[in-house]
């Protein structure tokens, strides 16, 4: 029952609500951003990773805004990619990876250049307490499960990604991969992706000791957090995507190009990772004798011999003409 005492010319509030979200919406740049799903949290990731590059900068951060600033160009990269809206890429996948980024940057962040608290430890609250953190590493170096939820939030994401551009893949070549093979693309191209990402981090620290990444156990238990994580987002992926129904059947042969030059990658990228991942929960580490350095190595010649079969592999099909390398030429 509509209460007596509103007036017959006072708009219910609901009413104002959608009046007010109607004419925000009609703003010209709100219009233009709106056209295109993707453009929203690409804008949002620029602005906060610039944000947090300037806010490091201020506070001498200089590992973090070294990091944010990585950021702004990856997210500069992406929209060179995504702003037009070809590729049909859910803002979901973007989002969840701009939650990964968000833990990465700013959970270290919240970290202090001096060694001690940080901005946000006030009111008596001690390091690991609500945002207050310390040390230069900021809530890596509180919480030890940060970095899992780091790592695994941003499997899911890469995966959850890769998923949906494979579908788009498969249609666009009428390809017809089965679910199975999009699920295996996606998984292996993430799980390769993060793999590679200790590299990089292992040369970050061994050649400009840029940051401290914990030793052994913790780049191995980073592995098994990737795996959780690309494994999770590429059943999102198959499951909670509705934009193409995928192929039941088995893939159509020939695959295309990109596919066999990716499973080049992947599959001796991948199967470095599991070793590495079975060395810590099998043997305890044995292999690598518990060694930081001898894993960070053991990573990079994965990777060089993973490049190393994509290039034969490439060589391969050009030298015998294979017609799917040439189709568009």
């Amino acid at each position: 029952m509509r209460d007596s005492t509103i007036g017959p010319d006072v708009e219910p509030m609901g009413g104002v609500v959608m009046n007010l979200k109607n004419k925000f919406e009609k703003i010209p740049v709100i219009k233009y951003l709106n056209e295109v799903p993707e453009r929203v949290p690409l804008l949002v990731m620029l602005i906060s990773f610039t944000l947090i590059a300037i806010w490091d900068h201020q506070r001498h951060l200089i590992l973090w805004r070294n990091y944010a600033i990585t950021g702004v160009f990856g997210d500069l990269l992406l929209i060179a990619v995504f702003w037009s809206g070809r590729m049909m890429i859910p803002p979901l996948a973007l989002w969840l990876g701009f939650i990964a980024f968000i833990l990465h940057f700013g959970g270290g962040s919240l970290g202090s250049a001096d060694q001690g608290p940080g901005p946000f430890c006030w009111g008596g609250l001690k390091p690991g307490q609500g945002l207050c953190a310390d040390g230069i590493n900021g809530m890596y170096h509180v919480h030890p499960m940060w970095d899992r939820l780091t790592h695994g939030v941003g499997g899911v994401a890469l995966s959850y990604g890769f998923v949906i551009s494979f579908k788009r893949l498969s249609t666009h070549f009428s390809a017809n991969l089965s679910r199975g093979m999009i699920f295996w693309l996606a998984f292996g191209v993430s799980m390769s992706g993060m793999a590679v990402f200790e590299v990089y981090e292992f040369f970050g620290r061994m050649l400009f000791l840029t940051t401290d990444q914990g030793g052994y156990v913790n780049t191995a238990g980073d592995l098994i957090s990737d795996l959780v994580g690309c494994t999770t987002g590429a059943y999102l992926g198959l499951t909670m995507d509705k934009w193409q129904t995928v192929w039941e059947g088995a893939s159509q042969r020939p695959l295309p190009i990109i596919v066999q030059l990716t499973q080049s990658f992947i599959i001796p990228m991948t199967t470095s990772a599991f070793i590495a991942i079975a060395d810590l929960l099998i043997v305890g580490g044995m292999v690598m004798n518990r060694n930081y350095e001898s894993l960070g190595m053991y990573l990079t010649a994965a990777t060089t011999a993973s490049m190393s079969v994509l290039l034969l592999q490439y060589l391969r099909l050009r030298l015998f003409a294979n017609p799917i390398i040439h189709e568009n030429e």
